[in-house]
């Protein structure tokens, strides 16, 4: 198992540090503030309910039943600041957790994310997107994409350590513990540790002119939940998913999600924000997806006299103010329902 310092014990060697004079001198208080900012990420880094590094669950379709799926590693997690070693699954009954809104309907794309327990350590868990109304998503963001913060730890325990792709091949739609994954196109995705920025990326605008609906970002890099590295150009055109209309005098809120080179979308988040302030922070405080990496926010403030719809309304225009955001590189940690630890997007 891996070991892992506590927070408390980096606190109490600072404690003891400041004891010995008593007192924080001006000169000490750089050294200060950045010795918080250290202990932030690490309570950030060891706290927060999400996999261990380098522990991947080994996902994979079930032997015996190719409806179901089976880890076929230990994997470790933090849960609640302790390393929790979580037993090899042999068989995850992927009808339990879902519902018929879950579907995928034909050659859409659906998602099943798949979580450890750590209150039950041998037991693992599903739930598949839901992708509302329309039950089933064109591209492979959207179907990734979470509608809540619930989705991170829908229960207590429940921390999430992989994730099926699937799209649907034709065959009329597809619900997930009934019918075989094997005979879709699919993909196992293992996590390994924070999805973040490696390079901060430039550029992120919303495209200029009128009938502005969409977004665009430059060159970067980031890292995927899975480990896997990418390198960003220059996209345009890119497009907002799961919109919301955003009332006259209100706020919405979209966060910036990248899978691949080209396959980024605006997610929205929030659509009724009564200032701006209040939506910058729902995007601060979103439980970050652990497959995904986030790149910015897109804050849009509403004064038309009139209701946007976010991919129909223009970004740009008269009286609509769109802010944009851009994420610094580095993790961004998930942080489910732990009131002691901040977002970390610094």
């Amino acid at each position: 198992m891996p070991t892992v310092r506590t927070a408390r014990t980096v606190k109490r060697a600072w404690t003891l540090f400041k004891s010995a004079d008593n007192a924080i001198e001006p000169a000490d208080k750089v050294l200060y503030e950045e010795f918080n900012h250290l202990v932030d990420d690490f309570n950030a880094e060891h706290v927060c309910n999400r996999i261990v590094p380098g522990f991947p669950a080994g996902l994979d379709i079930d032997d015996g039943n190719a409806e179901n799926v089976e880890t076929n590693a230990i994997t470790y997690v933090y849960y609640n600041g302790v390393v929790v070693a979580i037993a090899v699954d042999a068989e995850l009954d992927t009808s339990v957790g879902v519902t018929a809104s879950s579907d995928v309907d034909t050659n859409d794309k659906g998602a099943l994310w798949i979580y450890a327990d750590a209150e039950a350590p041998t037991v693992c868990t599903c739930e598949a997107s839901h992708p509302g109304a329309t039950s089933g998503e064109t591209t492979a963001v959207g179907a990734l994409r979470w509608l809540d913060a619930d989705h991170y730890q829908r229960n207590a325990g429940e921390v999430p350590i992989a994730v099926v792709t699937l799209t649907e091949g034709g065959s009329g739609a597809f619900t997930w513990g009934a019918d075989s994954i094997s005979a879709e196109t699919e993909a196992f995705v293992d996590f390994v540790g924070s999805p973040g920025v490696v390079t901060e990326v430039a550029d992120i605008i919303v495209t200029a002119g009128a009938s502005s609906t969409t977004w665009a970002h430059g060159a970067g890099a980031v890292v995927l939940g899975d480990g896997s590295f990418v390198a960003l150009t220059a996209q345009t055109a890119l497009p907002v998913n799961n919109a919301t209309a955003i009332a006259n005098g209100a706020f919405g809120a979209f966060m910036l999600y990248v899978l691949s080179d080209g396959g980024a979308e605006a997610l929205q988040i929030d659509a009724d924000a009564t200032t701006h302030d209040a939506a910058l922070l729902e995007c601060e405080t979103e439980v970050g997806n652990p497959y995904l990496a986030c790149i910015g926010y897109l804050i849009v403030e509403n004064r038309s006299g009139s209701s946007f719809t976010p991919g129909t309304s223009d970004f740009n225009g008269s009286g609509i103010t769109t802010t944009v955001y851009t994420l610094p590189a580095g993790p961004r940690y998930n942080t489910a329902k732990l009131s002691t630890v901040e977002s970390q997007d610094r």
